[in-house]
This record gives structure tokens, C-alpha cells and sequence, in this order.
């Protein structure tokens, strides 16, 4: 649990996994946190989402069905400067 929140204000955050009951442990997780989170059921929809915004943080499912994390942050990282 969080508890100290006041250096988490404005922090941008991507949340790319298949399991919509994960996205909506993490948004529980982070509410009240100030951290601004979007989320991405897939690598072409983070791929879409980095192209449009720019974030702090990047957390991926490992095990995605068709792209794998490891093959979604390969592709993230050849098109996006961290």
C-alpha cells in the first residue's frame, strides 16, 4: 500500500496487459496515488498511446497472447527514446 503520495503527483504511467482484471487492480492500487495511468490490452495499442503521449513509467505482461512482452518492448524501444 501506498502511504506517501506527495512525490507520485503528475507521474505518467503505461500499463500494458491482456488481463482486464489486472488493469483494474493496478487502477485500484494507484487510486488516490496522483500517478496518471493509461492502459494498453496490447503492443500496437501501447505502440498507438506512446506515439500520442510520453510516460515515466512502463510496466508489461510478460505472457500476451500473439506478442509477447519481451517482442512488444523490443518494438517499443526501436520506436520510441527512453
Amino acid at each position: 500500500m501506498v502511504t506517501n503520495t506527495q512525490n507520485l503527483q503528475g507521474i505518467r504511467m503505461l500499463f500494458i496487459d491482456d488481463c482486464k482484471a489486472e488493469q483494474e487492480q493496478i487502477a485500484q492500487v494507484l487510486q488516490g496515488t496522483g500517478i496518471q495511468c493509461s492502459y494498453a490490452c496490447d503492443s500496437q495499442k501501447a505502440l498507438t498511446l506512446l506515439l500520442q503521449e510520453k510516460f515515466d513509467i512502463i510496466f508489461i505482461d510478460y505472457m500476451m497472447p500473439g506478442e509477447d512482452g519481451i517482442t512488444a518492448l523490443c518494438k517499443i524501444l526501436g520506436t520510441h527514446t527512453c
